[in-house]
């Protein structure tokens, strides 16, 4: 009788069978999974520059913003000037399959309620804005929504909230 050695083609195909059973099983879990985190990391990676932009406004003395258009892969931090003109920029890539959706709106400047200008107001900005000497806010609750793209169900709410800007995950 000879020794014989390796699989046979059929317990081969029923391996290969029970590996795809689990795999099927266990993707759908995964996916979703990969999705809450990457948003989740997404929501953390933004909070964390929120805070920074605030920290810098304390710091250099200076108004200190960041914006976002909605639907975008990305947001930008900004450094203004006492006359109101950015100058410097950087522009943060969201992790992959993530997005903003919704961004707060906030005034350019405080209309002067003794102005008689009649030309309309600038548009407004989409982000928040740290004000010099505190890093304080103009509004008292901002909300970026950070989504996974191709299942909005999966979010993450930053909130900015009271006058100081602390940032909450939700």
């Amino acid at each position: 009788m000879r020794n014989v050695r390796g699989f046979s083609v059929l317990e081969l195909i029923i391996v290969i069978a029970m590996v795809s059973v689990l795999i099927g099983l266990a993707a759908p879990g995964y996916l979703e999974w990969r999705a809450n985190t990457t948003t989740a990391e997404a929501a953390q990676q933004l909070a964390s520059d929120i805070l920074g932009q605030r920290t810098e406004a304390k710091r250099e003395n200076a108004v200190r913003r960041v914006t976002a258009a909605a639907d975008s892969t990305s947001y930008t931090l900004e450094s203004v000037d006492d006359a109101g003109n950015v100058t410097d920029t950087r522009v943060i890539e969201l992790p992959n399959g993530t997005r903003i959706t919704a961004v707060p709106s906030v005034p350019r400047v405080t209309p002067d309620p003794t102005s008689t200008s009649t030309s309309p107001p600038p548009p407004p900005i989409s982000g928040v804005v740290f004000a010099p000497p505190y890093g304080t806010i103009t509004e008292p609750l901002s909300t970026f929504t950070v989504v996974w793209a191709s299942d909005t169900s999966i979010d993450r709410d930053v909130n900015v909230v009271g006058v100081m800007g602390k940032v909450v995950i939700e």
